[in-house]
């Protein structure tokens, strides 16, 4: 035995077998489904036959539902074998969703459907191992959630390399943000890939095979210092492994290989499950460690495809979704149904688009995922334009009702919505009220005349007209607005649809225009952002001589050799602006568009959107590429020496740039940090935070240039990779043509005050939205707020009913133990706090309600879902 594994501490070796199943890798999604179905039948025909084998099954909708689908016989036989307890479920998901690629209400969803789906099929009420297998680690709030979820261990791969470096240890006792301890253990997650040591003559080589082994198994997973436990846990198997086979389906004696090792060496091995290996692992003195892993999501993630990716539509069905339930929530408040059913059969349409390997699947396999997430969206959108028409023609009737203005988020707003106003038989000048008889401002947008009427006749001047209208909305709750006719004609001296529509109508003036929203004053000159001044403290970042404070950037990249993104920059394009102006000119919003280029054949133009009050500028990119291998991002000033924070999976967590480890085939892009929403940082003594919409979760902070950057997208051409499948990628990686952009620059009150933060990134994730009143009746007040949560630092998460229950999920965001109000429209029956198996969840949180209010008293960075029952009348 090598002297490294003589000397060392192991005692004990589980193998626990398994097959990695991702939806598509390399292979088409017809091949793997008949991959799976062939290697679940083996696995029962290996089991039946040898009593000593055991497996291991982590998704439902990559593998095990074509199976069960296709194979009923083999899979009834598989269900037993589970009872008998020869395989173990670990709830790696519904699909095998990266733990920060999608939003953090699509994994806790997928988590849940994953524990129903396994529950009904194999009576399995207790899954204590989560397997997180060639995704990332997640961040601080995984052993919150994974405990919240009912799991005990947690196992995952990478970053394996930058882990190691950083002196993680291979197993420890992770503490998250609110300090939740979980019991991990990572390592590759693969093992006896090849024949090295399995099919030697072992009577004459069994020096060699031991040799072998430890080359191959052990050195790599056990590195010094790092693994404090004497035991060890190998996977047998990885990608579409099958049972009793090396990875290339050669005969791989493994059994043999076992029993001869075991009648010769001290350390044992033996086919396992992960619930054994965890058990034996929970008594021995393992480390805790409390501190973030995963700072920068792995570089080969970078999104691509743009409008097309598979990324983008993850993130817009997530929001989209939790925007369907809140509307659907106050739908049922205001005496309609709540579509539970078909709320909960699109959630698992965006499940079968949320496998971690999902974005370098063949043209045709994108093709049937796009229709699904297509379906998906067409669904939630129709539905929630339902509900809002619901909720308008509940309201009581009032003459020239413009719309019902609905809030989802649980605190009442102050902000801009566009309204139609509009009447069969024509408008003259008119005024806008609130249900309250409170005056509204507006800001006319368009103005619509669809008859030619001759001066002489016309009895009105429009038919209709778009404004932008400042409106008051009550907390998770609507209004109504009204006009009245004033008899003035509406002033058009800022509506000119050519304009508005066509970018060729501005000019490029060289006078710097200064834009004064109350709050921020910006100052734009020659398609330049040139400085901000924050109102409040009476500071001012400028930009450094020529340049502009906000800016794309265009960085060109090697050829592509293989699926991996290629970082090795060969050259950088600077964005000039080409023309400028404004094109839409307050008292509510201003809208300034830049049109400029990179080079000849990269363009990019943007409007910076300043609301009346905020304390934002709103970016709408666009991007017009040909194809070429680049990288596009958005820079915005960033101090250096400045402490960074971005927010996570129901939290925040600290960036140190200094601190981050770079090795290829994990992270290797300089200054990379991974943020689910936004990065806060300063800039000459301002707190600033960069807050994605639709981009990725991925911002670089260069300290040479002191910017921080959001990614925007990639390009790859991939016609010369020396991996002949990448060639049949969707054409969309090489993003010919045109793509879009959505991202802010806001203002933070102060360091360090998430609160504020999160609530700016709701609205802007979460608009107000407006239901169409056409009907002349209903009861229901014309003003109402469901639920009012009184304490900042608490942040909405969801709003869902399930089983004629509501069920709200917040979590505390400035890292202080708090006590919370919330406000209901209807006595309170039931008030409870649960976990995320529904079951009551005591830990950190105290809840005491009393007629319409509920206190919760809850701990820092502590995940709430509130249980409630109210009285069915919402009067």
């Amino acid at each position: 035995m090598p002297e490294e594994l003589e000397n060392g501490n192991l005692r004990k070796i589980y193998v626990v077998p398994h097959s990695h199943h991702d939806y598509a890798w390399v292979y088409e999604r017809q091949w793997h489904i008949k991959r799976y179905c062939l290697i679940f039948s083996e696995v029962v025909d290996w089991l039946d036959e040898n009593p000593a084998a055991t497996w291991m099954i982590d998704n439902v909708i990559h593998s095990w539902r074509p199976f069960s689908e296709n194979c009923p016989g083999k899979a009834q036989r598989f269900r037993e074998l589970v009872k008998e307890g020869r395989i173990e479920i670990s709830n790696g998901g519904y699909s095998l969703a990266r733990p920060s690629y999608v939003g953090e209400e699509t994994f806790v969803r997928n988590l849940q459907a994953a524990d129903r789906y396994f529950s009904e099929t194999f009576d399995v009420s207790d899954i204590p191992y989560y397997h997180n297998l060639d995704t990332a680690a997640g961040q601080r709030q995984m052993p919150q959630i994974l405990s919240l979820a009912g799991f005990k261990y947690y196992r995952f791969q990478r970053p394996e390399s930058a882990l190691d470096q950083k002196k993680v240890p291979r197993t420890f006792r992770w503490k998250g943000l609110d300090g939740s301890k979980i019991l991990v253990s990572r390592a590759f997650g693969g093992g006896f890939l090849s024949l090295d040591y399995t099919n030697l003559d072992f009577s004459a080589d069994w020096e060699k095979a031991k040799a072998s082994f430890f080359e191959n198994e052990l050195r790599y997973r056990r590195p010094d210092g790092l693994c404090p436990a004497d035991i060890e846990m190998i996977y047998y198997g990885c990608d579409d492994s099958r049972p009793r086979l090396d990875w290339y389906d050669r005969k791989a004696d493994i059994q043999k290989f076992i029993d001869e090792w075991n009648r010769r060496e001290k350390v044992k091995i033996e086919f396992s499950l992960p619930k054994k290996y965890f058990s034996d692992l929970e008594k021995q003195d393992i480390p805790v460690y409390d501190g973030p892993l995963d700072e920068s999501e792995l570089t080969f993630n970078l999104p691509a495809k743009g409008d097309h990716g598979m990324w983008r539509r993850r993130g817009e069905l997530d929001k989209l979704l939790v925007r369907l339930e809140n509307v659907c929530t106050i739908a049922s408040f205001c005496g309609e149904d709540y579509p539970e059913e078909l709320i909960d059969r699109i959630w698992k349409q965006l499940f079968e688009i949320t496998g971690h390997a999902i974005d370098y699947v063949h043209k045709q396999d994108d093709e049937d995922l796009t229709e699904i997430a297509d379906n998906a969206e067409t669904c939630a959108k129709q539905t929630i334009i339902k509900y809002l028409g619901k909720i308008a023609s509940r309201c009581k009737y009032r003459e020239n009702t413009v719309g019902v203005v609905v809030n989802t988020q649980m605190r009442s707003r102050i902000e801009n919505v566009r309204l139609t106003v509009t009447s069969p038989t024509g408008l003259t000048g008119f005024r806008l009220i609130d249900s309250d008889g409170n005056r509204l401002p507006y800001q006319i947008l368009r103005v619509n005349s669809h008859f030619n009427v001759p001066k002489e006749i016309r009895r009105y001047d429009y038919t209709s007209v778009d404004v932008l209208a400042r409106v008051k909305v009550p907390a998770f709750g609507y209004t109504a607005v009204y006009y009245e006719p004033d008899g003035e004609p509406t002033p058009q001296r800022e509506v000119d649809r050519d304009l508005i529509d066509c970018a060729d109508s501005f000019g490029s003036s060289v006078e710097p225009l200064t834009v004064d929203n109350g709050r921020i004053i910006v100052t734009f000159e020659c398609g330049k952002v040139k400085s901000v001044t924050d109102k409040k403290t009476d500071r001012t970042i400028y930009a450094k001589g020529d340049s502009s404070l906000c800016a794309p950037r265009c960085v060109k990249t090697g050829e592509y050799q293989t699926w991996m993104f290629e970082n090795k920059i060969t050259g950088e394009y600077t964005f000039t602006p080409v023309r400028w102006g404004l094109i839409e000119n307050g008292a509510l919003r201003w809208r300034y568009r830049v049109c400029g280029s990179f080079s000849e054949n990269q363009k990019a133009s943007f409007d910076i959107i300043i609301n009346s009050g905020s304390p934002a500028l709103e970016f709408e990119l666009t991007l017009d590429t040909e194809p070429m291998n680049a990288l596009y991002t958005f820079d915005v000033p960033c101090s250096s020496g400045e402490e960074v924070f971005a927010d996570v999976y129901y939290g925040i967590e600290r960036r140190r740039i200094e601190d981050l480890i770079y090795c290829y085939g994990e992270n290797y892009m300089k200054g990379q940090i991974y943020g689910r929403n936004f990065v806060s940082f300063g800039c000459c003594g301002l707190p600033l935070s960069l807050v994605s919409y639709d981009c990725s979760v991925y911002y670089v902070q260069d300290t040479d240039r002191d910017t921080m950057s959001v990614i925007l997208t990639r390009n790859c051409i991939l016609d010369n990779s020396k991996e002949y499948w990448v060639r049949d990628l969707p054409d969309e990686f090489a993003l010919s043509g045109k793509s879009h952009y959505r991202f802010s620059l806001l203002l933070n009150d102060a360091p360090h005050d998430f609160g504020p933060t999160q609530a700016y990134v709701k609205n802007y994730h979460h608009p107000l939205l407006v239901g169409a009143k056409y009907n002349s009746f209903g009861d229901n007040p014309d003003r109402a707020s469901f639920l009012d949560i009184l304490s900042c630092d608490a942040v909405q998460s969801a709003v869902f009913k399930k089983d004629g229950m509501t069920y709200l999920r917040m979590f505390e965001t400035c890292g202080e133990e708090r006590t919370w109000t919330v406000n209901t429209a209807s006595p309170v029956l039931e008030a409870e706090a649960v976990d995320l198996k529904y079951r009551p969840d005591p830990n950190g949180v105290s809840v005491l309600f009393e007629g319409k209010e509920i206190t919760i008293t809850v701990k820092p960075f502590k995940i709430v879902t509130l249980r409630l029952k109210f009285r069915e009348e919402f009067k």
